[in-house]
Parts: structure tokens; sequence; C-alpha cells
């Protein structure tokens, strides 16, 4: 049955695939940039099931076997199971079953949305589909991620002004993008949204009367919103700004995105100095009566930020690196990398941020070549390289303002992303996944920025 499914599955997308309006690409081509996308995938779920071995913690497994479980109750009690996702009842019935959720519950929210729940719920439709086959739905899942792929691949080469084969490859062969959106990560589900979020934002530069369009990225941002939080957070000045340029300034005025992100920035500080501030008492000098004082400090802070409503960002931030950096030392992490421990001050969070960028742009790198699970990742850091390399030395002398605000929305919220990311993951392969997502829009926005011609090699791109 199950191969069956699959069989079934591939020819319609195939069928669908040679259905598509391929512009200048050859269909041939981008078979073999799919035929690769599913070998990458089998690979993926090779290693996960038979190298990582215990599938109740590993990556692709853990929302795919919640997502089991919750199917599992459906079909046995279907009202049920739908009062316990919607209301939160865990009735008698389903009880022995919906126990067994390892994911459903998060021990510290912060005052977010639990993106855990979306992703196990993506997981549960989509095993009506696969039949609980998870390399069904890695391949359902990965098929998703490449539509969305070749969906802002088209937009991009319709719109501007990047030559299409070096765009192809580097959005279809990024060697994290093969790896980490490969597969049931929460990381694919994200991925998917963006991709299809700035293909519809760029579409409505030339036709911002779309109602159908408009739809789209409304939805969009919502997938975001529930698969992850901080995300959304970080696009929302930009998608401000994108809408005010288009809708209420006759004028493109392109540094409205730079506004929107300055007020962001200052709008955090802000909140950081003066709401729910943590101020220590440093009158305080009997060693043992200022380790109690801090404990109680420390203690109150954390039922306001991490449990409560009262919450200060950068207090929210300094609990979300300490159970990272928790996580990691129980679960006897290898690639811990260092960033300064957070205090819940501004200045210090931004004394972090040159150790985020190398944790997040520079590693891993040669030194970490020790680890083959890294070479992908280290292949990628390269080609980020050379093209910020390219961008500096052949920057484009104007670059057109359509170009130019959605350069500075993925400039923007990429740099922000990569920030957090740094900054609050100390394990190295944690962080190559986490920011797989972002980093194709972030090749996308240098290479906006280069100027081909001006580069020997690629002059007849």
């Amino acid at each position: 049955m199950n191969y069956l499914i699959l069989f079934s599955l591939f020819l319609l997308f195939g069928f669908y695939l040679l259905k598509l309006d391929t512009n200048s690409l050859k269909k041939s081509n981008l078979i073999i940039a799919l035929i690769i996308k599913f070998f990458a995938t089998i690979s993926v779920w090779f290693i996960y099931t038979y190298y990582f071995s215990n599938t109740s913690l590993n990556d692709i497994y853990k929302y795919f076997n919640d997502g089991k479980i919750l199917n599992e109750s459906f079909i046995k009690s279907p009202i049920e199971t739908l009062q316990f996702i919607f209301e939160g009842k865990n009735n008698y019935n389903i009880r022995n079953i919906t126990d067994q959720l390892i994911y459903w519950t998060k021990p510290n929210q912060y005052g977010l949305l639990n993106d855990n729940q979306t992703i196990i719920l993506l997981n549960f439709l989509l095993c009506f589909i696969s039949d609980n086959n998870i390399l069904i739905q890695s391949l359902i899942i990965s098929s998703i991620a490449f539509y969305a792929t070749f969906s802002l691949y088209k937009t991009l080469n319709s719109c501007f002004s990047i030559p299409h084969r070096i765009l192809f490859f580097l959005m279809f062969f990024n060697p994290s993008y093969l790896i980490w959106t490969s597969g049931n990560f929460k990381e694919t589900f994200i991925y998917i949204g963006l991709m299809f979020l700035f293909s519809n934002l760029i579409k409505l530069l030339n036709d911002k009367k779309s109602i159908k369009i408009n739809i789209f990225v409304f939805l969009n941002l919502i997938f975001i919103l529930f698969c992850k939080n901080y995300f959304f957070i970080f696009l929302l000045p930009g998608i401000i700004a994108f809408y005010s340029i288009l809708y209420f300034w006759k004028n493109n005025k392109t540094y409205a995105v730079s506004i929107s992100y300055f007020s962001f920035l200052i709008l955090i500080i802000f909140a950081g100095l003066f709401y729910n501030p943590v101020n220590f008492d440093n009158t305080i000098k009997d060693h043992q009566k200022r380790k109690l004082y801090i404990k109680k400090v420390n203690s109150d802070s954390y039922e306001k930020n991490a449990l409560g409503e009262n919450r200060n960002i950068f207090e929210v931030l300094r609990f979300k690196q300490r159970d990272q950096q928790f996580e990691a030392k129980t679960q006897h992490a290898h690639t811990v990398v260092y960033a300064p421990t957070l205090d819940g001050n501004p200045v210090t969070f931004f004394k972090c941020i040159p150790f985020a960028f190398i944790n997040t742009l520079f590693r891993p790198n040669v030194i970490d070549f020790r680890k083959p699970l890294f070479i992908p990742d280290i292949m990628t850091n390269f080609i980020i390289w050379l093209l910020l390399f390219f961008s500096f030395k052949y920057k484009k002398p104007t670059i057109l303002k359509d170009e130019k605000i959605v350069q500075s929305i993925l400039l923007y919220f990429t740099l922000i992303s990569l920030v957090i990311i740094g900054i609050l993951v100390p394990v190295l392969g944690n962080i190559v996944r986490y920011r797989a997502p972002i980093l194709p829009l972030l090749i996308i926005s240098l290479l906006l920025n280069i100027d081909f011609k001006k580069i020997p090699l690629f002059n007849k791109l």
C-alpha cells in the first residue's frame, strides 16, 4: 500500500512538473534538480533512521511520531481528538494515546505561540496521505519545498536582473537547502512559508491591485506566525514598510524599510530599558547575602518573563539562552560554540552580536571539517563568503527601486534572524539547521547587489 501511494504521488508530481511554465529554464534541468532533492531526502531519512537511531528524540521523527499518535487517536475517537486539539480536553477515551505525546507541550512558552503544535498538526494531516510512513511523508514535504523554491526562482527570474543560471544553481543546489529542507524538519515547513511569502511579495510589486496575491501574502504570514513566531516578528517591520511604499506613498521611498527596522530597534531598546527592568542592587557587599539576593531577583524575573505576562524582551532572551545551554549540557553536545552570557542588559546583548555572526556565518569552517555532516554547510558558507566578496568588489552602481525594497527586507530579516540564532543557540549542529530556511534569502539579497557584467567569468550568463 505504501509503495502504491509513493508511486502515485511521484506520477502526479512528475506530470504537474512537466506542465509547469518554466520560461527560460529547461524542464530537463528542473527534473534533475527534483531527482537530486529526492535523493537528498532519502539520504537524510536513512541517516536519521539508521545512524541517529533513537527515533524518539531525533529531528525528523519527533514531530512525526506525535503526529502519528494523534492520527491513531483520531481514527479511534475523532470527536474526542478534535476536542483535545482545539480545546485541550483530554478525554478518558484517548488519554492513553495522547499521554504519549512528547513535544505537544513546551516547558516554557515565553509568551509566544506553541509552534511545536503547528508542526505536529501538519504531520497529523499528512499521515492520512502517507499512511503513517515517514519516508513517504518526507518526500511529500520535500516536493512542496521544491515547488516553493521554483515559485520564488521563477518570480525572481521574471522580475529582477539576476543571471538565471546562477540563480538556479544557488537556489536548487545550495547544500544547506538540499540537506536541511529535505525531510520532516520544522525548518522545511518554515522554508516553504518564507519562499511562498517572498514570491508573492515580489509579484505584488507588478500587480499591487491583486486581491488574490494579497490573500496569499496574508496566509503565508499566518503560516510563518504559527510555525516560527520570532521569524514573523522579524518580518513585520519589513512587511509594514513594504505595504506603506506600495499603497500610501506616491514616490517609492526605498529607505522606508530602514526607517521601519530602525524604529523597531528603538522600540525594543526602550522597552528593555524602561519596561520591567532588572536592576541589581550593587550596594550589597556580603557575598552570601548578595548570592541569595541575586537568586531571588532571578527567580522573580523568571516568574515574570518566562512564565508570567509581564515580559521584558532582553530578560526573555536571557532565559531562552539559559534553556538552550542547559539542553546542550544535558544532551552532552559535542559541537558547542561560544557566545557571551546574556544578563538582561541591552548593552550586553549588543556586545554579543559579533559572536553571533561568527557562529552563524563563519561556522562551520575548515576547523570543523572532521565532522562529515558539516561538509554541506561548510560549502554553503564558502558560497556566502564568495558572494559577500563579489557584492563589495562588483557592486551594482545603481539598484532598481523594486530590487532595493526587496533586498532591504531580505537583508534586515536575515541578519536579525542570524543574530538571534547565533546568540541563543550554543550547539553548531542546531545552528546549521535553524539558519537553513533563511540562508537562501541572504544569498538572494547578495545576488541583487552584484553586477555580474563586471565579472569576466559570468559575462555570458
